[in-house]
């Protein structure tokens, strides 16, 4: 659930989101709601560096890893 929220905004960036909302078949508050939502930080860093793994180059690696996990669980 989300909370109402109303906003002052420059003619120039009411104008912007207009074009980005025509641009996107949606309303210019939904644009700005997703833009405000975007900025804020992932909830699952927080999470980073708290579990041990033996895997050092999940960084580098990890579509290769995500593929293996989704082929070994449409393989059984």
């Amino acid at each position: 659930m989300g909370r109402t929220l109303t906003l002052e905004v420059s003619d120039e960036a009411y104008d912007e989101l207009v074009l980005i909302a025509v641009r996107k078949s949606q309303a210019p508050e939904l644009v700005a709601s997703e833009i405000l939502n975007g900025l804020l930080p992932d909830p699952l860093l927080k999470l980073m560096g708290t579990i041990d793994s033996p895997l050092s180059d999940i960084a580098e690696r990890h579509d290769e890893y995500i593929g293996e996990g989704i082929y070994s669980d449409h393989v059984r």
